[in-house]
């Protein structure tokens, strides 16, 4: 959950005075609900105290678009409701003739914050059906089962402006490419109560998907292959068979990354949901789509994975310019008859 840690009243005896929102609730989230209460200033008093009034209204009025709600999606829609923001949950016309049907997920999402505004929005064949332009949509938040679906998407978003955060969950391992209109602004915090502007680019998928892959990686990734293993298996996801794998890791430069035993169990389990990695992941692609829609807080930058074995979580984004430390310059201090230089 976002909001692990902050809690939901205060203590007894003690009493907290109501935080005033910069903007009233209708006109910054452009909700006709007729349910929402008269104090709507109190209604999200908790989390404006964790990140503030002004990044509160941002987080009002924006709209996500959240597309095939599934595995760590469906996760990450749950928090941002909660956080207030307007969504519209798109399911596709294979979502719905496997049962994944729109209108249920809604009314079950409207529970979790009965003062939100959830939509719907079924019956887009595929990614590159789905409107985008003129629509108002802040943010798309979609669930891609392969790298080609990423590829449609990311062109509809840059064409309309749209910040995306696209989605793949294999296993333990989920990896997710962000993609915010550059340059991205935000303020980066400096220490308690502190903050700077700051700004980042993001590399689009058509500059991604035509680089080396070979550094798609941290500092923290010691392997000898380079390229991380939850890429990879987006990248083999949707293959009829090994050939066809081994075929698109040699075109990106990754032709031997798994053994025969590991890519076939990679294939079967390509598209496996663990129920626990789902919602560590919702988790983290929460506290980012609250971070970029709010602009507060470092966002993570085009890649961020997440290992479920070793239960830690790596970004990657491009490389930032190394700056040389400062040299230090000799002291010299007396001595009782002789000059002793320290270095």
């Amino acid at each position: 959950s976002i909001y692990l840690g902050v809690p939901r009243f205060p203590p007894a005896g003690l009493k907290y005075p109501p935080v005033k929102l910069m903007s009233s609730f209708a006109a910054a989230s452009n909700n006709n609900n007729e349910n929402v209460p008269s104090n709507t200033d109190e209604l999200y008093d908790r989390q404006i105290r964790l990140w503030g009034a002004s990044a509160q209204s941002l987080l009002l009025a924006s709209h996500v678009l959240f597309v095939r709600p599934k595995s760590c999606v469906v996760e990450a829609l749950k928090n941002t409701v909660l956080s207030g923001i307007k969504v519209t949950i798109c399911t596709m016309n294979e979502d719905n003739a496997n049962g994944l049907y729109g209108g249920a997920i809604v009314e079950s999402i409207k529970q979790l914050n009965p003062y939100g505004n959830v939509l719907e929005l079924s019956g887009p064949a595929s990614y590159s059906d789905i409107p985008l332009a003129g629509q108002g949509y802040t943010m798309v938040v979609a669930y891609c089962p392969t790298l080609s679906d990423v590829s449609s998407l990311s062109s509809s978003c840059e064409e309309a402006g749209v910040a995306l955060i696209a989605c793949h969950q294999s296993g333990l391992g989920s990896c997710s490419f962000l993609h915010y209109p550059s340059p991205f602004e935000y303020e980066k915090e400096t220490g308690k109560d502190k903050t700077e502007p700051d700004a980042c680019s993001y590399a689009s998928w058509s500059d991604v998907e035509g680089g080396d892959w070979s550094q798609y990686r941290t500092r923290f990734d010691k392997g000898k292959y380079g390229v991380r293993e939850e890429l990879v298996r987006w990248l083999v996801a949707g293959s009829e068979d090994e050939e066809e794998a081994k075929a698109r890791m040699k075109d990106k430069g990754v032709p031997d990354y798994f053994d025969a035993g590991s890519l076939k169990k990679a294939l079967e389990g390509g598209q496996l949901e663990v129920p626990a990695v789902s919602a560590v992941v919702g988790g983290l692609l929460a506290m980012e789509i609250v971070k970029a829609l709010s602009r507060k807080g470092t966002p993570a930058n085009n890649f961020l994975y997440f290992d479920g074995e070793k239960a830690g979580t790596v970004k990657y984004g491009p490389a930032e310019e190394k700056k040389e430390p400062p040299k230090k310059k000799p002291r010299t201090e007396e001595a009782e008859g002789a000059d002793v230089v320290i270095l």
